[in-house]
């Protein structure tokens, strides 16, 4: 049975304020340490296991959110594969421009089997959690995926789209089914597309950059 969400609350001027601020902060405090520990071990998707593993199973000792998936939890993502799929078999079947592939790897696996529900563990289940406490279902929300963004740049200013979508879209459906398998699912299909597009047609990376940047 799927739960009903939360209806949506007023904020005041005061918690709004509140909100964004403490956004900002944890999500240049992550790109910090990020930068910081991608620079004393290497490769990204290492430096991330790094942060959060240990984050990953405070959170999960605190909240133990659902974790066992049922077979609706599968269709976004299902939806998201079968249609990055076929955007690169139609493209690659009209033609046009040779743009090699991306070189493929342990990153890639990582990005999509072992990065998705850790993530989501920190920041649906950990500081979702707290936002939505204070700002409610909607503005916590929103300011969780603000956070997820700013985390998911580098040390610039700006908010990444793609990754903002991508939290808001986690959110929702955390907060809409009440189980953690549908975003751990939504995040890695998301990032299995940058792996569906590099072998089908490299040219959708391209005009899709702004989704992944």
């Amino acid at each position: 049975m799927v739960s009903q969400p939360p209806s949506p609350r007023e904020i005041s001027g005061r918690t709004a304020l509140i909100l964004a601020v403490a956004s900002l902060v944890t999500g240049c405090a992550l790109t910090g340490a990020y930068w910081l520990v991608g620079k004393l071990v290497g490769p990204g998707w290492v430096a991330a296991l790094i942060l959060h593993v240990p984050a990953a199973i405070l959170v999960y000792r605190w909240q133990r959110p659902v974790l066992r998936p049922s077979w609706q939890d599968a269709l976004p993502a299902v939806v998201i594969v079968a249609g990055a799929a076929a955007l690169a078999a139609f493209s690659r079947v009209l033609g046009g421009g040779d743009v090699p592939p991306p070189a493929l790897g342990w990153q890639q696996l990582a990005f999509i089997l072992l990065i998705p529900p850790i993530e989501e563990l920190v920041f649906r289940v950990g500081i979702g959690t707290v936002f939505r406490q204070r700002g409610g279902p909607l503005w916590g929300a929103w300011f969780s995926a603000i956070v997820f963004a700013l985390a998911h740049t580098g040390p610039s200013l700006g908010l990444p789209l793609g990754p903002f979508l991508l939290g808001l879209a986690c959110e929702a459906l955390y907060i809409r089914s009440g189980r953690l398998a549908p975003a751990v699912l939504f995040h890695a299909a998301c990032n299995a597309t940058v792996v569906i597009f590099a072998l089908g047609d490299a040219r959708w990376l391209q005009w899709l950059r702004l989704l992944y940047s």
